[in-house]
């Protein structure tokens, strides 16, 4: 089984259903039973989305009850220099033109340390060599 780290795109698809991308969350979800790992920042994405979205507390409450019932949740900023490291990919991902959002790019440096496969339906992250998608 695969250990997957789980960006915030694949997570909102499967929760919205009026996401273009709802219907490939839900025929894809059950990539979720390998092993999943999630990030705070992550959480973050998906809650203010949600509720930005929607204004549906009740859906971003079972979002939020769903991520940590089931997910490993990596305490990223615990990492040693997390943030600085960090910040060294995105500004690489983003010299010439934005590409990667920071959130994105602490997916690429924790898939990168960890071993995950990324579990993303962002099209950003395609062609970034030391990263390893599910789908």
């Amino acid at each position: 089984m695969s250990r997957i780290l789980v960006d915030s795109s694949f997570l909102i698809a499967l929760f919205r259903r009026d996401d273009l991308n709802h219907a490939l969350a839900i025929e894809n979800k059950d990539l979720l039973n390998n092993p999943c790992f999630i990030t705070n920042l992550v959480i973050s994405e998906v809650l203010t989305v949600l509720a930005m979205k929607t204004k549906d507390m009740d859906l971003v409450n079972l979002a939020f009850n769903f991520m940590n019932d089931n997910f490993t949740i990596i305490k990223e900023f615990q990492t040693h220099n997390f943030n600085y490291n960090v910040f060294s990919l995105f500004s690489q991902f983003n010299d010439e033109n934005y590409n990667l959002s920071f959130v994105d790019s602490s997916l690429v440096y924790l898939s990168d340390i960890h071993g995950f496969k990324l579990l993303t339906l962002d099209n950003g992250f395609k062609g970034i060599s030391n990263v390893d998608l599910v789908l």
